[in-house]
């Protein structure tokens, strides 16, 4: 286990013309975190912009990675399933992501524990895990 937390998992699925509707329908929860292509959006520096492509985004934080996929795959109804062809969705990945905090670990190694059923629980999705890991405290 490293030195770090609380953990992110997030599930992500992108497309120009993904359904919101239709996926929460699909994986019988709404997101934590959406965007629909079209809608304008203002950053905090007051500039606007157009949503080019629609996500549909599904997260869980936990002490650990691996605590991460069992809380995700609970939210999924007890297991996370085939997600590499729902309709509409172009892009579909998991992103990890894990924080350090300057100061705290010790070194330059990060060691990054996974259990084998979190590993084997994320395989059944058939899509991608991107792993982020960030540096906080600079």
């Amino acid at each position: 286990m490293v030195e770090g937390g609380p953990f992110e998992l997030s599930l992500i699925l992108r497309g120009r013309r993904l359904d919101q509707k239709k996926i929460t329908a699909l994986l019988g929860h709404t997101p934590t975190r959406s965007r629909v292509r079209g809608e304008s959006r203002t950053t905090r520096s007051a500039v606007s912009f157009e949503i080019k492509v629609s996500a549909w985004v599904l997260s869980t934080e936990g002490a650990s990675p691996s605590a991460c996929v069992d809380l995700l795959a609970n939210e999924l109804g007890g297991r996370i399933p085939d997600l590499s062809k729902l309709p509409n969705v172009e892009e579909a990945y998991f992103d990890m992501f894990i924080p350090f905090e300057r100061g705290r670990s010790v070194g330059s190694e990060i060691r990054l524990d996974w259990e084998p059923a979190a590993l084997t629980e994320l395989s059944h999705a058939r899509i991608p895990l991107v792993l982020t890991f960030a540096v906080i405290g600079l």
